[in-house]
């Protein structure tokens, strides 16, 4: 007689297709300097990812991911340290390759190398100034738990970082910037594999 408990063969493996979705909250912040003035917008806001992609061998994916996180009504802060509400959202985009690895306990971390840009955008969604596409860093820390053959749910730590040439003016400066993204993020995930 079958044992009943006994797992189907690929069950519960991080093995074939690799498919992960996150949603989260994050705080981000968009930075630069120019001519000694100084200009920060930051805020919290959400990120959102896709990473598709296939196990090259058990426990560790190879993917490619769309990424977007920002912050809405940024806080605005000028060289003097002085901060105002603003109707500004920062947005950093990027889409590119990453790998990820599965330890014991379905543990993982995952690392993304994206070509992307920031925004900043006015209250009606309108692009008022954004960098040059660059590159885009960003890194996971998580845990998953299993909740059928191929699907786990699970939390996550990410972290986004990038330095990127300016394509626009900033309306406060008055000068094409360098601009250096930071987010830090609280992700949910739903994974299959």
């Amino acid at each position: 007689m079958p044992d009943p408990l006994a797992k189907v063969p690929g069950a519960q493996t991080h093995d074939g297709v690799y498919l992960r979705l996150h949603v989260g909250v994050s705080w981000d912040s968009l930075t630069t300097e120019a001519g000694g003035r100084s200009v920060e917008y930051s805020g919290s806001g959400g990120s959102l990812a896709v990473a598709a992609g296939y196990s090259v061998i058990p426990n560790l994916q190879l993917y490619v991911e769309l990424l977007a996180a920002g912050a809405v009504d940024a806080q605005v802060r000028g060289g003097g340290g002085t901060s105002s509400p603003s109707t500004l959202g920062t947005d950093v985009y990027g889409f590119g390759p990453g790998v990820a690895y599965y330890f014991g306990a379905n543990v993982f971390a995952a690392t993304s190398f994206l070509l992307g840009y920031a925004a900043v955008s006015d209250s009606a969604g309108y692009t008022a100034f954004r960098s040059n596409t660059g590159l885009v860093f960003e890194a996971l820390v998580g845990k998953e738990w299993w909740v059928s053959d191929n699907w786990g749910l699970g939390v996550s730590g990410q972290m986004i970082l990038a330095s990127l040439a300016g394509r626009d003016p900033d309306v406060t400066l008055g000068v094409v910037p360098r601009w250096h993204a930071t987010a830090f993020c609280l992700l949910f995930s739903a994974t299959y594999n």
